[in-house]
């Protein structure tokens, strides 16, 4: 098992190709029990109390996954899903302009515009 300073550099590589699209939840997962761990499927399903089949199906991304089996997951190794914006160029007008073609008339994102 890796000493913390090289657990850190692997969990923030493994990070960074997830918010980059190189990776999926699925690889994350493995590589994160496999070379953070080190512990069979098994047991590490036991630990974050999950079936060892969700572990699998996570691993392999096969099926649908729940928020909570992910979280459960990622919580382990100190991180958390969120949503990012994957497209840096837009911004508030373009969106307003957007949902307005789109039939909803907004005028402002401020105070509870939408």
């Amino acid at each position: 098992m890796p000493d913390i300073l090289e657990r850190k550099r692997i969990i923030n590589e493994i990070q960074i190709e997830v918010a980059e699209g190189r990776l999926t939840f699925g690889k994350a997962i493995r590589r994160l029990r496999r070379e953070c761990t080190d512990l069979p499927q098994d047991v590490f399903a036991k630990v974050l109390k999950v079936s060892t089949r969700t572990l699998a199906n996570l691993e392999a991304d096969v099926g649908n996954p729940t928020i909570h089996s992910l979280t459960s997951v990622f919580r382990a190794f100190g991180l958390r899903l969120s949503i990012e914006n994957t497209n840096p160029l837009i911004n508030e007008d373009q969106l307003i302009a957007r949902l307005n073609r789109r039939g909803h008339q907004v005028k402002t994102l401020g105070s509870g515009a939408i």
